[in-house]
C-alpha cells in the first residue's frame, strides 16, 4: 500500500501537470487573439507616427512607418492613404499603386478619388479626372478638396466662368485661406467679363499689403499687367516683388522680362547690374546666364564669360550655361574647350552629351558615339536626368538624338505629357502614320476615358488598317455619345467609308452643324465622301474650305484616288485617311 507521502507526491504531480495543460491550452487559444491585438496596437502607433512624420513632411520617416503599419496589417486602409500621400508629396509614380489599392478596398472614398483625379490632371488625362470627380456622391462635392479640383478641370477646358464659380466656394468654405483668394483672384484676372477682372486685381491689391501672400500676389500683378502691355502698371509691381524681402532671384528675371517686353531702355542696365551683383553667387549667375541663352542673348554670354574668372566658369553650375551658349551659337570648338575642363559631377552626363555633339561637328563620329551611349548610360538611371538630356538634344537641334531619349521616356509609367506632345509634333511633321499610332496607344492608357484620345487612336487604327481594340466599334460608341462632335463624325464617316458605306458616311457628316461642316479639317472629309458618291460639284465648296490644311501622305493620296475619274464597270477604290491636328490633342 503506497505510503502518505507517495500518495502526496502523486496528488502533486497530477494537479501539476492538470494546471500546465491548462495553462498551455488556455496560451494556445488566447494567442491569436492576443496576438491580434499586439498588431492592431503596433499598426495604429506606426499609423499615428507615420501621420505625424508626414505633417511634419519628414518623407522618409513617414514611408518607413507606414510600412512598418503595414507589415502587421498589410490592408490598413490609413496606411495606405499615408504611402500614397507620402508618394504623390515626393511625385513618384508609385503613389498611383497604392491609389489603386485604396480604390479596390474602398472604391466609393471621395479623398481617394479626388486624389487619384489630381494625378490624372497632373498627366495630362483631363476626361479622365472629370469623370472621377462626376462618379463622387452629391455629399461629397461639398468640400475644398472637391471644388480645388473641379475648378483645376475647368481651367483645364478652359471654362473660366465654372473655374471661377468653384474657386469662391473654396474661399467660402475656408475665407482665411489665402491660397483659395489667390487661385479665385488668378482666374478673375482671365475674365472677358466686365468688372470681373478689376475684381481679382482688387483683391490681388488687397493680397500683396499681407506678408504670407504678398510675393504671390505681385507676381500676378506683374504677369497681368505685361499681357496687358500696362507699362506703368507693371514696373510699379516689378519694382515691389525685387523689393520684397520674401522674393526670390527669379523675381528679378521675371523684372528684366518685363523690360523687355515692353521695350523699356532700362533693360540693358538692369541685365548688367544683375550680371555684377551674381558674379558671387554661381547659382544665380547660371540662372541668368541660362536666361540670356534663352533670349537670344549667347552671343553676350560667350563675350562675357572672356572676362570671368576660370574657376568661376569651369564648375558646375555656370559651366553648363557657358556650354549651351556655345552650343546655341554653333561654337563647336569652344564648347569642346569648356566641357573638357572638369567633370560636372550629378549632371556628367550633360557634359558627356555636349562632348558628343560637338565632337560629332569636328569628324570625329566615333569618339561622338562613345561620349552619347555614356550620356544615355548614366542618365538612364534618373527619369529626370532623361528629360534633360532630352531638353538638351532638342535645343541642339540634334533630332535623331532627341527621338531616341524621347521614345525611351515614352515607355517609362508616368511618362510627362511634354515628352508625347514632342513626339507627336516630330511624327506628325514627318508624316510618320505608324509612329502616331503607337502615340494614340500610349495617349490612350494615360487618359482611357478622354473623348479625344479614344479618338486619335480609332482613327489612326482604322489608318493602319489595324484591328485592334475593334476601332470601328469605338467610334461607333464614341459618335453614339457624341454625335455632334465634328471631328467624331468625321472618323466614324472615314469607319464607314471604309466598309463601303459611303452614303451613311454623307448622312452623318450631313447632320453637323453648318459651321461645324465648314471648318476645315471636317471639310476635306464630307468632301472626300462627296466625290465618292458622285456628288463633285457639292464637294467643290468643301475643298475650297479645306484647301491650304496641312495634310498627311495618306490625306493626300486618298484625295488623289477619290477625285481619279472611275474607268467604265469599275468602283472608286475605298481608301483611309490620316488624322489631321485637330484630332490630336497636342
Amino acid at each position: 500500500m503506497p505510503s502518505s507521502r507517495t500518495r502526496k507526491r502523486s496528488a502533486f504531480w497530477f494537479w501539476f501537470s492538470a494546471l500546465l495543460i491548462g495553462g498551455l491550452a488556455a496560451a494556445v487559444f488566447a494567442w491569436p487573439h492576443a496576438k491580434n491585438r499586439y498588431n492592431r496596437w503596433r499598426t495604429q502607433r506606426d499609423v499615428r507616427q507615420a501621420s505625424e512624420f508626414l505633417a511634419q513632411g519628414d518623407l522618409r520617416h513617414a514611408i518607413l512607418s507606414a510600412k512598418n503599419a503595414l507589415l502587421h496589417s498589410p490592408l490598413d486602409v490609413g496606411a495606405m492613404r499615408i504611402m500614397a500621400k507620402s508618394l504623390e508629396t515626393a511625385g513618384t509614380p508609385e503613389a498611383g499603386q497604392w491609389r489603386a489599392r485604396l480604390d479596390a478596398l474602398q472604391p466609393d472614398d471621395a479623398e481617394n478619388a479626388l486624389a487619384r483625379a489630381r494625378a490624372a490632371l497632373k498627366a495630362g488625362a483631363v476626361e479622365t479626372a472629370e469623370e472621377l470627380v462626376k462618379g463622387l456622391d452629391p455629399a461629397d462635392r461639398n468640400s475644398v478638396a472637391f471644388h480645388s479640383v473641379a475648378a483645376a478641370i475647368a481651367t483645364e477646358k478652359h471654362d473660366m466662368a465654372s473655374a471661377e464659380s468653384h474657386w469662391a466656394e473654396a474661399v467660402r468654405l475656408e475665407p482665411k485661406e489665402s491660397r483659395h483668394q489667390l487661385s479665385l483672384a488668378s482666374v478673375r484676372l482671365e475674365s472677358r467679363t466686365p468688372g470681373v477682372r478689376e475684381a481679382g486685381l482688387n483683391a490681388l491689391r488687397e493680397l500683396r499689403d499681407k506678408p504670407a501672400t504678398s510675393v504671390e500676389a505681385l507676381r500676378l500683378l506683374l504677369t497681368d499687367a505685361v499681357r496687358h502691355l500696362e507699362t506703368a502698371a507693371a514696373m510699379e509691381a516689378a519694382d515691389a516683388l525685387v523689393a520684397d524681402a520674401r522674393s526670390q532671384f527669379a523675381d528679378r528675371l521675371s523684372r528684366l522680362t518685363s523690360l523687355r517686353l515692353l521695350h523699356d531702355a532700362r533693360s540693358g542696365p538692369y541685365l548688367l547690374g544683375l550680371r555684377d551683383a551674381t558674379m558671387t553667387a554661381p547659382a544665380d549667375l547660371s540662372a541668368l546666364l541660362s536666361w540670356m541663352n534663352g533670349h537670344d542673348l549667347s552671343m553676350m554670354v560667350s563675350e562675357w564669360v572672356k572676362q570671368m574668372p576660370e574657376d568661376l566658369i569651369a564648375k558646375p553650375p555656370v559651366c553648363i550655361a557657358v556650354a549651351e551658349a556655345h552650343l546655341h551659337l554653333g561654337a563647336w570648338k569652344e564648347l569642346e574647350n569648356i566641357v573638357m575642363l572638369s567633370s560636372w559631377g550629378d549632371t556628367e552626363y550633360l557634359r558627356r552629351a555636349m562632348l558628343a555633339r560637338a565632337l560629332e561637328h569636328t569628324g570625329e563620329a566615333g569618339e561622338s558615339e562613345t561620349e552619347w551611349q555614356a550620356a544615355v548610360t548614366v542618365a538612364g538611371r534618373h527619369p529626370d536626368a532623361l528629360q534633360r538630356l532630352a531638353r538638351m538634344a532638342i535645343q541642339a537641334n540634334w533630332e535623331a538624338r532627341a527621338g531616341e531619349i524621347l521614345w525611351a521616356l515614352a515607355k517609362l509609367p508616368g511618362c510627362p505629357q511634354w515628352v508625347l506632345n514632342s513626339l507627336w509634333q516630330t511624327a506628325y511633321r514627318r508624316g510618320e502614320t505608324a509612329q502616331l499610332q503607337k502615340l494614340s496607344a500610349t495617349l490612350v492608357k494615360m487618359d482611357p476615358k478622354g473623348i479625344a484620345s479614344r479618338n486619335n487612336y480609332a482613327f489612326l487604327s482604322l489608318l493602319t488598317r489595324s484591328n485592334e481594340g475593334d476601332p470601328q466599334r469605338l467610334v461607333e460608341n464614341l459618335h453614339r455619345e457624341n454625335p455632334e462632335n465634328p471631328t467624331i463624325a468625321s472618323t466614324y464617316g472615314l469607319s464607314l467609308f471604309q466598309q463601303g458605306r459611303t452614303e451613311e458616311a454623307i448622312r452623318v457628316m450631313s447632320a453637323l452643324k453648318p459651321e461645324d461642316l465648314r471648318q476645315p479639317q471636317v471639310a476635306l472629309y464630307y468632301a472626300i465622301f462627296l466625290i465618292s458618291a458622285g456628288q463633285s460639284e457639292k464637294a467643290e465648296e468643301y475643298l475650297g474650305l479645306s484647301a491650304g490644311w496641312p495634310m498627311l501622305p495618306e490625306e493626300k493620296a486618298l484625295l488623289v484616288r477619290t477625285q481619279t475619274p472611275k474607268t467604265d464597270g469599275q468602283a472608286r477604290p475605298s481608301a483611309t485617311a490620316s488624322p489631321t491636328p485637330s484630332r490630336s490633342r497636342q
